[in-house]
C-alpha cells in the first residue's frame, strides 16, 4: 500500500484511543491534487496476531486544505477478509509444501487490494472531507481522493 502514496508527504495528526501506538497514518499529495492516506491498526502483542475485537477502532479521518470541488473516494483494505494472501495460501496448501502451477495462478489472481466499498464522490465543502469507518485489528486501509472531472 505504501507504494500507492504520492510524491509529497503531508502532515497527519492521529488522536484518540490507541493513537500513535496501535493506530497510525501516513498521508501524501500528488501533483494533480490527489490525496492518498494509509491508516493502520495493529499491535506488537503477537498473541493477538489473528485479531482482537477489543482492539478494533472506529476512525474519523478528516482531510483538510483541499481546493473546493468534488472528489472521488476509493477505500481499499487489507484485513482478515479482504486482500489476504495468507488466507488464500492456507486454502491452497492443505497437505502440500508448495503450490502447483494452478496454485501459483490463484495466488497471482488474489494479489490485489480489494475495495472496502464502492467508489463514491464527495464535495470538499469548506476545503475538507471527513470519512468515518471501522478499522479492525489487524487491518490497513488505503484511502485515495482524486479530483473529479
Amino acid at each position: 500500500m505504501l507504494e500507492q502514496l504520492r510524491d509529497d508527504r503531508i502532515a497527519v495528526d492521529v488522536t484518540g484511543d490507541g493513537a500513535g501506538d496501535m493506530v497510525g497514518a501516513i498521508a501524501s499529495r500528488g501533483r494533480n491534487g490527489e490525496i492518498a492516506v494509509v491508516v493502520w491498526n495493529g499491535t506488537a502483542d503477537v498473541t493477538k496476531f489473528g485479531g482482537e475485537p477489543l482492539l478494533d477502532r472506529d476512525v474519523e479521518l478528516t482531510i483538510t486544505r483541499l481546493p473546493a470541488g468534488r472528489y472521488e473516494i476509493r477505500h481499499r483494505r487489507l484485513d482478515e477478509r479482504r486482500s489476504n494472501l495468507n488466507r488464500t495460501w492456507a486454502a491452497l496448501v492443505r497437505d502440500r509444501d508448495w503450490p502447483d502451477e494452478l496454485g501459483w495462478q490463484e495466488l497471482r489472481d488474489a494479489d490485489r487490494l480489494e475495495d472496502l466499498e464502492p467508489v463514491s464522490t464527495v464535495a470538499a465543502d469548506g476545503g475538507s472531507v471527513t470519512l468515518e469507518f471501522a478499522l479492525p485489528m489487524p487491518a490497513v486501509s488505503l484511502i485515495e481522493l482524486t479530483p473529479a472531472s
